[in-house]
């Protein structure tokens, strides 16, 4: 469920979350941070997940906003390769899964 709106200064993004990210997806993000460092791969541990929705790049802070909560049900997990150009960003699909047992 989305219920809140964030902010990420330093790449100026203005974004949708949730205040309690769903436990399964707390635990699909740690488990694949234990196979990225256990295959070689090194990431920033001490960085916060923060699951989210990109509402706006480049954007200014935006102003506190309170909307009713928006259910928001995924049934497929997918990684994208993101390069940022002087004009935007771009994205290109890797693989994607169909997820099971979805709660």
């Amino acid at each position: 469920m989305l219920n809140r709106i964030g902010y990420f200064s330093r790449q100026r993004v203005t974004w949708a979350g949730a205040d309690k990210p769903p436990i399964s997806l707390i635990g699909m993000q740690k488990g694949l941070m234990q196979d990225l460092t256990s295959n070689g791969i090194d990431i920033n541990a001490a960085e916060k997940f923060q699951p989210h929705v990109t509402l706006a790049r480049d954007a200014p802070t935006p102003e506190i906003a309170v909307f009713a909560p928006i259910v928001w049900c995924a049934d497929r997990i997918a990684l994208l390769e993101s390069v940022t150009h002087t004009d935007g960003a771009a994205y290109r699909l890797i693989t994607s899964h169909r997820l099971t047992n979805i709660v």
